[in-house]
């Protein structure tokens, strides 16, 4: 249980496009979020990284969870039918996934724990590729449907990176625009997305896929490279390790309270663009409070999802690796507590 209190060109095809930025080294600045960025970032040169060194301030996931890190699976046949998600199989799957993580025996409880008194929480969502992966809005309804039952008014709600007819149908509000703050990053300072920044409470809900600069993309990087205002500049490298810097600054690490990462449909190669044939159904959601510790855990689905689709190589993520290395969360296997869920709704039938 969680203890710690809660404070394109003509002939061209959109395919060609991408796939000759991402070579090019561009692919940063494709399909970028409106959402945190009203102004394009500017393309710069990147700033010189510096080691992985351990946060200033030890996430506080770290000692909510003192001797594992844990991470909920929870898988369910059921959840796409008819081409598409039954939202009633995802909701159930989202709540039993909650309450497992937190170690609690229901989902509104979870929230409690780990929200607290909060009165603005961000859910952010990852909109490349999102949709052709097509889950987003399913389960940002999931989600607000949950918060609203456990106590969490819509109005406290804002939908980062989900089409605005689903914000406004589940009476949430939108990002406010703007930037602020400081954050360190190698040699530069970033601001920061007011959006974040205006924040009690942050949720990072990332899909899992490939990503031909930084490796994978989970709840990580999701967030990370989400709220800074220049992301372009830190894919050297593979983003290591500016992710980890990231989500370890302590103005980052005291807002992010949970991590969902989306392993409904997995991108298995290419990314962050996504392509229907690129696609494989693992029909399974992540939850944990420890970003690390999911990340990891979706790596193995993901290079499971990719053996399956007949893709033998492996996947470098090196900030993964410096993050677990600086002591952001935990990246060892072992200091991991996997829980399989079952789908409360098969095992009730």
């Amino acid at each position: 249980m969680l203890r710690e209190p809660v404070k394109p060109p003509g002939g061209l095809t959109r395919r060609d496009v991408l796939r000759a930025a991402a070579a090019a080294g561009t692919a940063a600045f494709v399909g970028r979020s409106t959402a945190f960025a009203p102004v394009p970032p500017l393309v710069e040169s990147p700033p010189t990284s510096r080691p992985a060194t351990a946060p200033a301030e030890r996430p506080w996931w770290l000692a909510a969870q003192p001797r594992r890190s844990r991470v909920a699976e929870i898988t369910s046949g059921e959840v796409f039918r008819q081409g598409g998600i039954d939202s009633a199989v995802l909701r159930r799957m989202l709540d039993a996934g909650l309450a497992a993580a937190v170690g609690l025996p229901t989902a509104a409880a979870a929230w409690r724990q780990v929200l607290g008194p909060a009165q603005r929480i961000l859910l952010k969502f990852n909109h490349v590729g999102g949709l052709v992966i097509g889950t987003n809005e399913a389960l940002a309804q999931a989600m607000v449907a949950s918060l609203t039952e456990a106590g969490y008014a819509a109005e406290r709600l804002v939908l980062a990176e989900v089409p605005s007819p689903t914000t406004s149908a589940a009476g949430a509000r939108r990002p406010v625009p703007g930037w602020g703050g400081g954050l360190p990053l190698g040699e530069a300072t970033e601001e920061i997305a007011a959006a974040f920044l205006e924040a009690d409470a942050v949720v990072s809900i990332g899909q899992l896929k490939t990503h031909g600069l930084a490796g994978m993309s989970g709840v990580m990087k999701n967030l990370a490279y989400g709220i800074i205002r220049r992301p372009g500049r830190y894919h050297a490298n593979a983003c290591s390790p500016f992710v980890g810097q990231i989500i370890g600054h302590p103005d980052v690490s005291r807002r992010l309270r949970l991590c969902v990462l989306s392993a409904l449909r997995v991108l298995v190669r290419g990314g962050p663009e996504a392509f229907e044939e690129d696609l494989y159904q693992s029909r399974t959601l992540l939850v944990g409070v420890d970003p690390v510790a999911v990340d990891v855990v979706g790596l193995d689905h993901l290079l499971f999802a990719r053996r399956k689709m007949g893709e033998t190589e492996g996947v470098r993520v090196p900030h993964l690796a410096a993050a677990a290395a600086a002591g952001v969360g935990r990246g060892d296997p072992l200091d991991i507590e996997r829980v399989a869920v079952a789908d409360p709704g098969q095992v009730m039938g």
